[in-house]
C-alpha cells in the first residue's frame, strides 16, 4: 500500500524561507532604519557650531561651482584673497569634488551633498556585519554589530554631516576586511587594492590611518621571510599602491604658495608623549570623564572583561 504523499504546509514553509534569509532581512532594516535616522532634516540649512566643517566643506564646493576644480581646498569665503586657501594639513577635497560633479547634475542643494555622506555611513554598517563574520564566524553577533552601528549615536550625527569623517570610516574598516581577505590568501590584486583603499583613507582624513596600524600585530612575518628567501614579492608589491598619498602631499606641498602646510599642526604632533607622566596627570580626568560620559561606568567595565577574555580566548 503506497503512502500519501503531503505537501508541505505553508506556515513551515514560511519559517523556513524567514530561517534562511533572516540575515539579508535584518541588514535591510537597518539601512532602512539608518537612512531614516540620517535623513533628518537632510536638506536643512548648515547652521551651529557642530556644523562648522560643513560651513568649510560647502564652501569649498561652491568656490569649485563657481570658479572650477583645484587640487587645493579654495573656500569661496576666502574670495578676496589670492589663492584663497590657507591649508595647515594635506587632504584632497573628495566631497567638494563629488559636490562639483553632484550640484552639476541636480543643481544646487544641501540634501545631494549630505547624501554621499548618508551612503558611506550606511556603508559602515553592512562592512560592519562582514567584518564581524569574517573575525567570529558569528553571522548573530555580526548582526548585533551591524545593528550598534546603525544607531550608534556618533555614527549617526557624522554619518549625516558634510564632513570626511564618515567616508574615512567607511574606507578604514573596508581595508581590515581587504587585508584580512590578503592575509588568508597573499596576491599581488589583494594587496593592491588594500594599498590603494589604505591610501584614500589617508586622502579623505589622514588621522585614520593611525587605528590600521593594528594591523602590525597580526601580519605574516614569517610568511614575508620565506617569500624573501624566495624572492616571491608579487603578493607584496601591490601595497606599494599606498604611494598616492605621499605624491600627493608632495604635489601639495611644492604648489602651496602660502608654504603653510603642516606650519599650524606639525608641531603638535607628539607621538611618545603618552609614555610621559605628565600627560596622564594632565588629561586623565577628561579620558574619565569622556568614558564615562559616553558609555557610563557599567558599559566600560563590560568592555574592559571583553578585552581580558581575548586575550585568554586563543581561538579569537
Amino acid at each position: 500500500m503506497k503512502e500519501e504523499i503531503t505537501a508541505p504546509h505553508p506556515d513551515g514553509q514560511r519559517l523556513l524561507f524567514l530561517r534562511r534569509h533572516y540575515i539579508k532581512f535584518l541588514l535591510i532594516f537597518f539601512l532602512l532604519f539608518g537612512f531614516y535616522l540620517r535623513a533628518y532634516h537632510i536638506d536643512y540649512p548648515s547652521v551651529g557650531y557642530h556644523n562648522m566643517k560643513e560651513n568649510n566643506y560647502l564652501s569649498i564646493t561652491t568656490n569649485y561651482y563657481k570658479k572650477g576644480l583645484s587640487i587645493h581646498r579654495e573656500v569661496f569665503f576666502y574670495g578676496s584673497e589670492d589663492p584663497p586657501y590657507h591649508e595647515e594639513y594635506p587632504q584632497l577635497p573628495i566631497i567638494p569634488y563629488v559636490g562639483y560633479f553632484l550640484w552639476n547634475v541636480f543643481g544646487v542643494s544641501f540634501w545631494i551633498m549630505r547624501l554621499q555622506i548618508i551612503l558611506f555611513s550606511l556603508g559602515t554598517v553592512v562592512l560592519a556585519f562582514f567584518l564581524t563574520k569574517r573575525l567570529t564566524q558569528e553571522p548573530n553577533l555580526s548582526l548585533l554589530t551591524a545593528g550598534v552601528m546603525t544607531i550608534l549615536p556618533i555614527n549617526v550625527f557624522y554619518g549625516r554631516n558634510i564632513q570626511p569623517e564618515s567616508p574615512a570610516l567607511f574606507f578604514m574598516m573596508l581595508f581590515f576586511l581587504l587585508f584580512l581577505r590578503w592575509k588568508e590568501s597573499p596576491s599581488f590584486r589583494k594587496s593592491f587594492f588594500a594599498g590603494l583603499t589604505l591610501a584614500v583613507i589617508g586622502l579623505y582624513k589622514v588621522s585614520f590611518l593611525v587605528p590600521c596600524v593594528a594591523v602590525l600585530a597580526i601580519f605574516p612575518y614569517r610568511q614575508l621571510f620565506e617569500d624573501i628567501k624566495t624572492k616571491n614579492f608579487m603578493p607584496y608589491i601591490g601595497y606599494l599602491s599606498f604611494l598616492v598619498l605621499p605624491v600627493f602631499i608632495l604635489l601639495v606641498a611644492l604648489s602651496n604658495v602660502h608654504a603653510s602646510l603642516l606650519k599650524g599642526t606639525a608641531h603638535r604632533i607628539r607621538f611618545l608623549e603618552f609614555l610621559d607622566p605628565a600627560y596622564w596627570r594632565t588629561n586623565y580626568p577628561f579620558f574619565e570623564n569622556f568614558w564615562i560620559g559616553n558609555y557610563t561606568s557599567f558599559l566600560g567595565l563590560i568592555f574592559v572583561l571583553g578585552v581580558m577574555v581575548l586575550f585568554i580566548k586563543k581561538s579569537t
